[in-house]
């Protein structure tokens, strides 16, 4: 009966998400040209291996689109079958939090694609957008019973900066996926896809669930129209347009922004906040295990490298087109099982301590994979490396070494040859 339910909130929400999608077909080719004569254009480089320039106009194509449809929704939402009332839960703090946060990380990554802007500024851009999430009322005050069966609740002092860290490590994870023609995307629209079933299955209990429905589906029909000109299929041997930072960090933070609100604010009709783990694991994990890896090679967490998910499948031999295939359907998949598990009633414990066996299983497949190809042309050179962990187990040795009186011979640094 739940599914049924489910599906009926969902299908009526589907002329937005259809209304949406051809929104943004019709507004792309006047923003594309726009944005070639302004100059928001990407260029083949040294870290990028398209060809030819392409107009970064899929961020702000989304971002028109959203507010095309917000706005004839509100004037008009008969004609997309929309209750007029269930809009009324959107117009409190949580969401308008949302718009303004998304709206600020966007201006920020959008202006830094055409002008770059230190990483430092960034980074102060996308907290602020996550602090205003919190000051509008989401945020992670309980991991459920995350590691055994007791319920772990966040005090505020730590439920804030955890949120901020949460939402901050969304927003560049799926900015770190943005490696591909229609990786980052797909993955949006993969996690927006199931975020939106989420919401269904609530919305029947909870108002706020009932006018966020709309909300994701609509952000699905852009995307899907962006995946239109973006994705690599038979008929298209290129992507047409980028979404570009500011695309991809929006997105993020939405994501971010879906995944505390969906499993925070419902109580016991909503899912654990595990269940957030599995619908964007293929980002999440793919950006922890390089950025382990690059710790671990001297590297910092954030440096850049031919390392992740969508070169390693290149590596191995696969087209683009495949591996982003291949990409997706785990991704699609990995959020099928989350949201599976959580109907059928498993342990929140299970299902973590499952994700994070996959993810060491990945982790360590990657490590292998990699140990086995020819040294990143991104990697610093050895005398920038740094190595923490080195540093200090080197440190501890020289203080034990004076504790006992015995001298420690200095460690030398391996060099490249």
């Amino acid at each position: 009966m739940m599914l049924l339910e489910a599906s009926d909130a969902l299908a009526a929400s589907l002329p937005l998400a259809l209304f949406a999608a051809v929104v943004f077909l019709v507004l792309i080719g006047p923003v594309s040209a726009l944005m070639r004569r302004l100059g928001w254009i990407d260029r083949p480089s040294h870290r990028k291996a398209h060809a030819g320039a392409v107009p970064i106009a899929g961020g702000i194509g989304i971002v028109l689109t959203l507010l095309v449809t917000g706005l004839w929704a509100w004037v008009a939402p008969g004609s997309l079958g929309i209750d007029p009332a269930a809009f009324a839960p959107l117009i409190e703090r949580s969401t308008l939090a949302l718009a303004a946060g998304a709206l600020l990380v966007f201006a920020v990554a959008f202006t830094d694609d055409r002008t770059p802007i230190r990483a430092r500024w960034r980074f102060l851009a996308q907290g602020a957008a996550a602090l205003v999430a919190v000051i509008g009322g989401t945020f992670i005050a309980s991991l459920g019973e995350l590691f055994w069966a007791v319920e772990i609740p966040l005090p505020l002092w730590i439920a804030v900066p955890f949120t901020l860290f949460g939402v901050c490590g969304v927003i560049n994870a799926l900015n770190m996926s943005d490696g591909a023609d229609g990786l980052a995307g797909g993955l949006a629209f993969i996690a927006t896809g199931w975020f939106a079933l989420v919401l269904a299955f609530i919305a029947g209990s909870h108002p706020q669930a009932a006018a966020l429905l709309p909300l994701a589906l609509g952000l699905a029909g852009a995307l899907a129209g962006f995946l239109l000109l973006n994705l690599r299929t038979p008929w298209r041997a290129r992507a047409a347009i980028f979404m570009g930072d500011g695309g991809s960090m929006m997105l993020g933070f939405i994501l971010g922004w879906l995944a505390v609100r969906s499993t925070q604010a419902f109580g016991e009709a909503g899912p654990p906040p595990v269940l957030a783990l599995w619908i964007l694991a293929v980002p999440l994990a793919d950006t922890v295990s390089c950025m382990l890896r690059r710790v671990a090679h001297g590297a910092t967490p954030m440096s850049p490298d031919h390392r992740h998910l969508h070169h390693l499948l290149p590596a191995a031999g696969l087209s683009v087109r495949r591996s982003v295939a291949i990409i997706l359907a785990a991704a699609l998949l990995l959020g099928g099982l989350g949201v599976l598990g959580w109907r059928l009633g498993v342990a929140d414990w299970a299902l973590f301590w499952t994700w994070v066996g996959l993810f060491g299983a990945y982790h360590y497949a990657a490590l292998r994979f990699w140990a086995t190809q020819p040294e990143d042309p991104l990697a610093p050179l050895p005398e920038h490396r740094r190595y923490p962990l080195r540093e200090l187990k080197r440190r501890i040795l020289r203080l034990a070494g004076a504790g006992s009186g015995q001298k420690q011979e200095p460690m030398r640094t391996l060099r490249r040859p």
